[in-house]
């Protein structure tokens, strides 16, 4: 397994991670659902090809291992090749946002959960590389980055320039692990590009095959709300052509992406199965559910697991990333 997933990743020497980023409000949704997850008692086998299927909303415990130094804060440099518009989005009408399905507004159209569901793997995490690529399947190229709102004192692991795995996966030797405290201005978030390697132009990616995006998370040692309920914890967000400054739609108040609050977590591995319907913009971005936004999957630049609160101490693990296939 570990030789399959090697061979499908370049082995690189550690780099500098460049990413850039835009400073956005740090108001928390209004009403956000909880996307279908229950807990168990039992352990999965992980699949050793690209697609796999699995039972929607079923959790597994295992258990995580800390263990990593903690890094200075700052903002991760803004990458060049990130802030111009490519040959790839030249259909992007500046002013104008994408028509495409579903119409995320309607959460209420989507609260029966996901049920068996199969899916194109993203990212198994098996290797402890730096930088870290995703699985190149479905056309996708890209890597894990963190970026974060450059507050003094703000202290985050791994290094925002530096990152990699940490040992203690969900059925795994390694999964993405984030940490840190301080980040008092809009926060932070850890992620992965779907169309762009380190050195390489930064494209949107067609995701218009999929229906939705799952992964398995959970709370490590120092959970950062007491009880967790107390506050929304992670948001997974995909930044798309509307939301991204790249993308040449919006002008101001970028980077309100459509993403989901995940408030339930806990210091146990659960999967979350989120459709693209339950994904809603925060909405102070333009534009926004005001102008009647939808969803773009068939331009999307970015997964993101962002963190709010992230001035007092956050601790969450991520494994196992993929699309729902219909």
């Amino acid at each position: 397994m570990l030789g399959c997933e090697r061979a499908w990743r370049f082995s690189v020497l550690a780099m500098a991670l460049n990413a850039g980023c835009t400073a956005y409000d740090n108001s928390l949704p209004a009403g956000a659902d909880n996307p279908s997850s229950s807990s168990g008692a039992s352990g999965g086998t992980r699949s050793t090809i690209a697609t796999s299927e699995t039972s929607g909303g079923t959790s597994y415990d295992a258990g995580g291992a800390t263990g990593s130094t903690q890094g200075a804060g700052g903002a991760a440099p803004i990458d060049a090749s990130m802030e111009t518009s490519t040959p790839d989005d030249a259909d992007a009408s500046p002013g104008s946002w994408s028509d495409a399905k579903p119409d995320v507004r309607a959460a209420d159209a989507a609260d029966a959960p996901i049920g068996p569901t199969h899916e194109s793997m993203i990212d198994t995490m098996e290797d402890n590389n730096v930088p870290h690529y995703i699985l190149p399947v479905d056309g996708r190229v890209g890597y894990w980055f963190t970026v974060n709102d450059g507050a003094d004192g703000g202290t985050q692991t791994p290094a925002a320039n530096m990152f990699g795995l940490s040992p203690g996966g969900y059925n795994g030797p390694y999964a993405a692990h984030l940490t840190g405290r301080g980040f008092n201005v809009w926060g932070i978030y850890m992620g992965f590009t779907l169309n762009k390697s380190l050195q390489g132009v930064r494209k949107t990616y067609d995701a218009s095959a999929y229906i939705g995006i799952s992964f398995w998370a959970k709370l490590g040692s120092s959970n950062m709300c007491s009880p967790p309920t107390s506050c929304r914890l992670v948001r997974v967000a995909i930044s798309t052509r509307d939301t991204d400054a790249q993308g040449g739609v919006c002008t101001t108040a970028c980077s309100d992406h459509f993403g989901f609050w995940i408030d339930d977590l806990s210091t146990d591995w659960q999967k979350k199965t989120i459709p693209f319907q339950r994904m809603m913009q925060d909405g102070w971005g333009t534009p926004g559910p005001a102008e009647g936004l939808k969803f773009d999957a068939a331009h999307t630049y970015e997964v993101q697991f962002q963190v709010k609160p992230a001035a007092a101490p956050f601790d969450f693990w991520v494994d196992d990333v993929a699309f729902v296939l219909p």
